[in-house]
């Protein structure tokens, strides 16, 4: 699986329609020697901006072909004071890849 890291994101929630923040996320955790990914657990936006500073890594992860893959790894930018929780793209918002919302 390389270096993923802790956790593997595979749905999200939004506050609203209107809103660029996640509210909350779908984590699994991944166990790297055993090539195995946990039961999903649902996590607070925030828990995840705090483990990704204290170095617990996560990546985004969908469903193929009844595997869960790995996608893309996820960080904190901060824009305008705002941390932002990003696998891809560049605007001021919350984007991990267009997960499926829960």
């Amino acid at each position: 699986m390389g270096d993923w890291g802790k956790y593997a994101v595979t749905h999200v929630r939004y506050w609203d329609d209107e809103d660029d923040r996640l509210k909350h996320v779908k984590r699994r955790g991944i166990d790297v020697e055993d090539r195995e990914v946990g039961d999903p657990e649902v996590t607070r936006r925030r828990s995840v901006l705090l483990d990704l500073r204290s170095g617990n890594g996560y990546a985004t992860a969908v469903k193929e072909d009844g595997k869960l893959k790995l996608r893309e790894p996820v960080s904190v930018v901060e824009s305008d004071g705002t941390e932002w929780l990003r696998a891809e793209g560049e605007e001021p918002e919350d984007h991990l890849g267009g997960l499926p919302t829960f």
